[in-house]
């Protein structure tokens, strides 16, 4: 895999819902920098504007002021041609939580996979095709025989590693992860979590994790922002914020929680 480097800027980035005096700010100003090595993970109550905030940075929905540039070209721009699109496709992954509406089910996972292998990669030959497939599966800790199924005929946890599979095979550079291991039993969100710290470590890419859980969260990042109404409240250092956080609703999130001691499960990643 390519280790290329990249950088991800958001400046004054703002986005709002509505109009006129209906108009709800979902996401008030924020100044964000994501780098190649960079594990960001973002937490928030629900509302906060954390899943809009991984949503603009994909190009699912719009900035209403401000601009992402990845690379130093406005995302607008690589999204406006279908060549800037499938690249920046290719280079910029999303995976969602629900993965019951994710896949066409009359596909097999098998072409739910190599979809996006052969439109943003180009890979067409069957061969090849099959052999990037045993690859990720191998790195997923995938059963193969599991591609010749449909998307029912799995479970939660299992469609949501074929989500991430579907989403690696392309061998992005930044990959954003969107709430996918709320809706997961406690024990396959340790596996989804070792899977996605695994791979994102072994392959050199930039993660965005977004997230209520503050385990997850403090397992999975190094970086750290919480949001709340929209704004950016507390960033820094996972472990530092966790150890000191110095804004009132983070210390609200610690005290709410009463699973392990996040900063033990910081300091063991």
């Amino acid at each position: 895999m390519s280790q290329e480097a990249f950088t991800l800027r958001l400046a004054g980035v703002r986005k709002d819902f509505g109009h006129r005096r209906r108009r709800i700010t979902a996401v008030q100003p924020i100044e964000l920098e994501v780098r190649s090595d960079s594990r960001l993970g973002v937490i928030g109550e629900s509302g906060s504007g954390k899943s809009t905030l991984a949503r603009m940075i994909v190009g699912l929905e719009k900035p209403t002021a401000g601009t992402i540039e990845f690379n130093g070209r406005p995302v607008v721009d690589w999204l406006s041609s279908r060549t800037g699109r499938l690249e920046y496709r290719r280079r910029v992954q999303y995976v969602a939580q629900d993965t019951s509406s994710s896949f066409d089910p009359r596909q097999t996972l098998f072409e739910a996979v190599a979809t996006p292998l052969r439109f943003l990669c180009g890979v067409t030959d069957p061969h090849e095709v099959r052999s990037r497939l045993r690859r990720i599966a191998d790195e997923l800790a995938l059963d193969p025989a599991m591609f010749g199924r449909r998307p029912h005929q799995l479970s939660g946890g299992q469609r949501q590693r074929f989500s991430l599979a579907r989403a690696l095979v392309v061998e992005p550079r930044l990959l954003i992860c969107d709430e996918v291991v709320s809706a997961l039993d406690v024990s396959v969100q340790g596996t989804v979590l070792n899977l996605i710290k695994s791979y994102v470590s072994r392959h050199g890419m930039g993660l965005v994790f977004v997230a209520h859980g503050l385990p997850a969260v403090s397992f999975i990042s190094s970086e750290l922002i919480v949001m709340k109404r929209g704004a950016v409240v507390e960033r820094g250092n996972v472990a530092e914020v966790l150890a000191a956080p110095s804004h009132p609703y983070t210390r609200e999130l610690l005290s709410a929680y009463s699973g392990p001691d996040p900063v033990s499960l910081e300091a063991a990643r």
